[in-house]
């Protein structure tokens, strides 16, 4: 009986251990996989040139994918361990069992050899005073046979029982050898790739202090070219208050229009840009690689940048005035890079930046499409701004949308 119920404790710790053992077996399988695809990103990512920040998120993933696998092989190999303590318990106890019932059987078997030289089956029959003590006798000797041959059986399960406890004992140390090896290889690659994520903080850091400084020189600039157009928005907006009340205000040959009499008129109504919103071509021809209003930093998301206008990659260098108008402003800014200002009819003002060469003066006039001056493309983008008074406007919403 005893030995029964250690075979059957046995059994279970096999049973829950190995269910155990499956599963986590199982969830390191999948975190492999898992740390695999992110790694084909991560190589992926490489060959795209991809964001800093981008490599840190991934790169953050992986180690926590790491983390949870060598967190998953400590506790495989913390089962494995106290399986084999169980086993070895177990096979010590199967040892002591198997011992006692090897001495018993052996006694049983010298006993049976004594009782054959003193008696036999007719001897047995002449010692018996009836017929009925002489079955008895015989049916006492077949239980002593069967009872011999029952602990033959139970040796024999025993010693099975104990070649499976060493087989198991052996394949969990060998299963614990190459865990162990794992573990130490896993957690030297995670140290690597937590070197590699301080590394990569640490260069997001210098990098968004460069941008940081970059950032605060552009403001500088962009508050120095919202003073400058307000400046020049204001003035010329008094100048056209002194000049209507004085003379009427010069006007480019396109504003003006013949009447039935053939006589020249100003059609302030009928020229006016605003007439024209959604259908004014573009200053150069190109992309539109900044948008107007506040807007997420490429590299930094959590960083927002305000934008007055919008930016545009140009596909050529001339820069064209996108209405008729006067140059009320030619500015010169760091990198000897210009800004000119046109005003509009109706107290419209359009602001191109970023030139690197002006062909216009203050005071003149010009039309639709007339080349304003020149652009280094390919190294600067065009910033263009479109104001009504002292408020910057979307343009995207006055230009003609290809």
């Amino acid at each position: 009986m005893k030995v029964l119920l250690t075979i059957s404790a046995i059994l279970c710790s096999f049973l829950i251990g190995a269910q155990s053992r499956t599963e986590l077996e199982s969830e390191r399988i999948n975190l492999l996989s898992e740390m695999e695809l992110t790694e084909g990103k991560i190589q992926q990512y490489r060959k795209d040139k991809i964001s800093i920040i981008s490599k840190i998120n991934l790169l953050e993933k992986k180690v926590a994918s790491r983390s949870k696998l060598i967190e998953n092989i400590d506790q495989e190999v913390e089962i494995i361990r106290t399986d084999i303590v169980s086993n070895t318990v177990a096979k010590k106890e199967t040892d002591i069992e198997l011992g006692s019932e090897i001495e018993i059987y052996a006694e049983l078997l010298r006993m049976q050899y004594r009782s054959k030289l003193l008696h036999n089956s007719w001897k047995s029959a002449l010692c018996s005073t009836t017929i009925s003590d002489y079955y008895a006798k015989r049916r006492s000797v077949k239980r002593y046979a069967l009872y011999l041959k029952n602990k033959v059986t139970n040796i024999h399960d025993l010693i099975t029982q104990q070649d499976d406890i060493t087989l198991q004992i052996d394949n969990d140390e060998e299963s614990k050898v190459n865990l162990e090896k794992l573990q130490v290889d896993e957690n030297e690659i995670l140290a690597l790739e937590i070197d590699s994520l301080t590394q990569l903080a640490t260069q997001m850091t210098a990098q968004e202090r460069n941008l940081q400084k970059r950032l605060t020189a552009q403001k500088t600039v962009r508050e120095r070219l919202n003073a400058s157009i307000e400046t020049a928005v204001i003035a010329s907006m008094s100048k056209s208050v002194v000049t209507t009340q004085t003379q009427p205000v010069p006007q480019p040959i396109s504003n003006i229009a013949i009447n039935n009499s053939g006589i020249r008129s100003n059609d302030i109504h009928s020229n006016t840009i605003e007439r024209k919103k959604g259908f004014i071509a573009m200053p150069v021809s190109g992309a539109i690689v900044g948008r107007y209003g506040e807007q997420p930093h490429d590299a930094l998301p959590d960083l927002k940048i305000t934008n007055n206008g919008i930016d545009i990659r140009p596909s050529s260098r001339m820069i064209k005035s996108i209405y008729d108008g006067e140059v009320v402003q030619v500015t010169t800014l760091e990198d000897n890079l210009k800004t000119v200002i046109i005003s509009h009819t109706g107290n419209y003002f359009s602001v191109y930046s970023n030139l690197s060469n002006v062909s216009l003066a203050k005071g003149s006039y010009v039309n639709t499409q007339d080349i304003i001056g020149e652009i280094d493309s390919g190294v600067h983008n065009l910033h263009f701004e479109l104001w009504e008074n002292k408020t910057p406007m979307n343009p995207i919403h006055w230009l003609k949308k290809d």
